[in-house]
């Protein structure tokens, strides 16, 4: 599940951000006139999804961690260990395909919207090989990036959480009625002496102290 939130954070973020990028820089006429969408509507509710995916992956990687950290296991144990599981360059094949899967339906989308029509490799805003140089940059990019900064608030989070649990299991310790009160100790004290004196008879005998 993680895995998969990833992925798609990782995907949508680099298809909303190098989409502009590769649309403006075509869009001033340095390929010619064949290229012309000025249409990027559909960027921020790409960005949006993108977001939702990330704090997902962000709620589901910090209640892992505290998970571990509950089953007898260190936080910081429990960090390396989350932090080892998969680097984030096996994701990138995915990443990749599902960014530019991400970016055909965006292009779709807006056309859709506007009543227009494309063709061929129109839905990468670009010459072929600069729109796909772009975006794999893209793609590499935001993949590293994310996962530092995810996997960082992640534990940030964790550790925040965990030293706020650890702070009012110490205030409730510390606020605890004791089992006696003072002057209830007072008064079992002075029964027991009332008791003692009470007692008739000669004290047990005490060994010898041998020299």
């Amino acid at each position: 599940m993680r895995r998969a939130l990833f992925v798609c954070a990782a995907a949508l973020l680099a298809a909303a951000t190098a989409n502009p990028i590769v649309e403006s820089i075509a869009d001033s006429g340095i390929f010619g006139r064949g290229y012309a969408d000025h249409d990027q509507s559909s960027v921020g509710p790409t960005l949006a999804v993108a977001a939702l995916f990330a704090l997902a992956f962000v709620f589901v990687r910090t209640m892992r961690i505290l998970k571990r950290a509950a089953h007898s296991e260190s936080l910081l144990c429990g960090i390396a260990r989350d932090l080892s599981r998969r680097a984030p360059a096996s994701d990138l094949p995915l990443v990749i395909a599902l960014q530019f899967a991400a970016l055909y339906a965006m292009e779709r989308v807006e056309c859709f919207t506007n009543g227009g029509v494309e063709s061929g490799l129109a839905w990468l805003g670009g010459p072929v090989v600069f729109a796909v140089t772009v975006h794999a940059f893209f793609g590499i990019a935001v993949t590293f990036g994310l996962a530092w900064g995810l996997r960082t608030l992640a534990r940030l989070l964790a550790t925040a959480v965990r030293a706020i649990l650890e702070a009012i299991a110490f205030i409730r310790t510390q606020t605890a009625a004791p089992v006696f009160a003072p002057q209830e100790f007072d008064a079992l004290a002075g029964r027991s002496l009332a008791h003692v004196g009470s007692l008739r008879g000669r004290a047990p005998p005490h060994a010898p102290i041998r020299a």
